[in-house]
C-alpha cells in the first residue's frame, strides 16, 4: 500500500488520478493532431533552464505549447501593455517588435490583444523569432491565421502552463 510521506496525497485520491489515464491520452492525442506538444519539468532537454532556475519548485509542472520549441531558450525583449491600447500605442508596439527581430533579439509577450499582441506581430512580420507565453486559449491560437505562418516557419512558440482548452480567466492572465 502506498503512503505519501507528507500526508498530503491519499492513496484514494492516487487512484482518482490514475483512473483518469483513458480520458488524459484522449485529450493528448486530441492535442497532437493540433499540432500541440506537452512538457513536464521532467523534460530536461526541452523544459526551459532558466525558468526551472528562477522559479524553482514553483515552476509550472507541465507545459503546453506549439510551435519551436528550441525558442523557449533563446530569450529577447519582453513586451507587456494594455489590452485597450490607443492607435498609436499598437503602432508603437509594432515598432517595438520589427525593431527588436531587426537587432536579432526575439519577442516575448503574453499574446493578449492590444500591445502584446501587435509587438508580436511587428516581430512576425518582420521575420523575428516570438515566444507567446498564453493564459488561455492555446488550442485556439495554435489554428489562429495570424500566427500560422510563424508557427509553419519556425519562428514563433506559443506555450501555456494552462489547459489548451481553457477559455479566459483573469486570475491566469
Amino acid at each position: 500500500q502506498w503512503r505519501d510521506p507528507k500526508n498530503k496525497i491519499t492513496q484514494e485520491r492516487v487512484e482518482a488520478l490514475l483512473k483518469r489515464g483513458h480520458s488524459m491520452a484522449l485529450a493528448l492525442e486530441k492535442w497532437s493532431r493540433s499540432g500541440l506538444w506537452v512538457i513536464t519539468r521532467a523534460d530536461k532537454d526541452s523544459y526551459p533552464k532558466r525558468l526551472l532556475h528562477q522559479l524553482g519548485n514553483q515552476a509550472p509542472p507541465v507545459l503546453y505549447g506549439c510551435g519551436e520549441k528550441a525558442l523557449l531558450k533563446a530569450g529577447g525583449i519582453a513586451v507587456v501593455g494594455s489590452r485597450n491600447a490607443s492607435p498609436s500605442d499598437i503602432a508603437y508596439a509594432e515598432q517595438v517588435g520589427s525593431k527588436a527581430a531587426s537587432a536579432g533579439l526575439g519577442t516575448v509577450s503574453g499574446g493578449a490583444r492590444g500591445v502584446d499582441e501587435s509587438s508580436m506581430l511587428g516581430a512576425m512580420n518582420a521575420g523575428g523569432a516570438v515566444v507567446g507565453i498564453l493564459a488561455d486559449s492555446l488550442l485556439k491560437a495554435s489554428t489562429s491565421a495570424k500566427y500560422r505562418t510563424g508557427l509553419m516557419n519556425g519562428n514563433v512558440v506559443l506555450v501555456s502552463p494552462f489547459n489548451p482548452e481553457a477559455g479566459f480567466n483573469r486570475f491566469n492572465a
